[in-house]
């Protein structure tokens, strides 16, 4: 059940939803209300943002997608579309990928990795600093993250070591500052050096200060749009872009055989089914979490399957 303002102000420092988010982890393409980090002519750029907690009517402060993005060498064509298999639908991409993964031919399983399904996260995020832009401090954005960025959160989460107590990095009073910091390293975007600062509220835990906190909160957008069916084109649709950008007729089968070799029906470490986008703070487990998988977590599902 989501949180009143109430509610998650007289819990903070509570763990229990991020817990539960990050067990099931769930982008639509970006409009005016993305934040997007300015870099300059050699690629570096630096900013100070916070990652905001889930709007009053949601669970969770952020949603994972896939999506698949390659070209065909030899016609130049690309496919670039969201992935059904966010929502736990089946993908005709994923399905292929799967058949050339499993035929343990080694031409075939190079094929696959040159389509591995992409990861990213929406979350709200409060701009403390924008040199290059100054007019976005202090407002709300939607911002989208890879998974270099978003494993910083997760170690928050997840400390490696016993003098280290987890923390919840969305959270208004016990989160702390982001410092992004971004580079060019052989010719792609390079998030490494970003950090979290020391923890601080955003704003005061005083009468006098809630009324901005809550202010700030409210401006929050939902993600639950991202995830809604319409978002996301039919299989007989993607079916036929594949087909079209890659030649490759993919043979008919049975919703339920599509299903069963999807990589994301694949059951992780803990027997979890990655197949529900969101579980509700009432099914809560106070445990340890698993990682989640990388951008090119198709590899990853492909030797699980292997392995099977």
């Amino acid at each position: 059940m989501a949180l009143t303002f109430e509610e998650m102000r007289s819990n903070k420092g509570s763990m229990g939803y991020l817990l539960t988010a990050l067990e099931k982890l769930n982008t639509n393409k970006a409009d005016n209300r993305f934040w997007t980090l300015s870099v300059d002519k050699a690629g570096n750029g630096y900013a100070v943002i916070r990652f905001l907690p889930p709007t009053p009517n949601e669970d969770v402060p952020f949603i994972r997608m896939w999506n698949y993005s390659f070209q065909n060498p030899v016609t130049g064509k690309w496919y670039i579309e969201n992935s059904p298999s966010t929502i736990g639908l089946p993908d005709p991409v994923t399905e292929d990928n799967s058949r050339l993964w499993n035929s343990n031919i080694e031409e075939n399983k190079k094929l696959a990795s040159t389509r591995i399904r992409k990861t990213s996260f929406i979350m709200n995020i409060y701009v403390i600093e924008d040199p290059v832009n100054p007019s976005n401090e202090g407002k709300v954005f939607l911002f989208k993250a890879g998974k270099k960025i978003f494993s910083k959160i997760e170690a928050a989460a997840h400390p490696e070591f016993k003098d280290e107590k987890e923390v919840d990095m969305f959270c208004l009073w016990t989160g702390a500052d982001f410092k992004l910091k971004a580079r060019n390293e052989d010719k792609r975007r390079n998030y490494d050096r970003s950090e979290f600062s020391a923890q601080k509220p955003l704003v005061a835990n005083d009468d006098k200060d809630a009324s901005r906190a809550r202010e700030i909160h409210e401006q929050c957008y939902s993600l639950q749009e991202f995830v809604k069916p319409g978002n996301f084109k039919s299989y007989e649709e993607l079916k036929a872009k594949f087909e079209e950008v890659t030649g490759t007729v993919i043979p008919k089968s049975s919703n339920s055989e599509r299903l069963k070799d999807l990589p994301h029906r694949v059951k992780d470490d803990v027997g979890e089914d990655e197949s529900a986008p969101f579980i509700t703070t009432k099914e809560v487990k106070h445990t340890k979490l698993p990682k989640v998988d990388d951008d090119s977590d198709d590899i990853n599902y492909f030797n699980k399957l292997a392995e099977d």
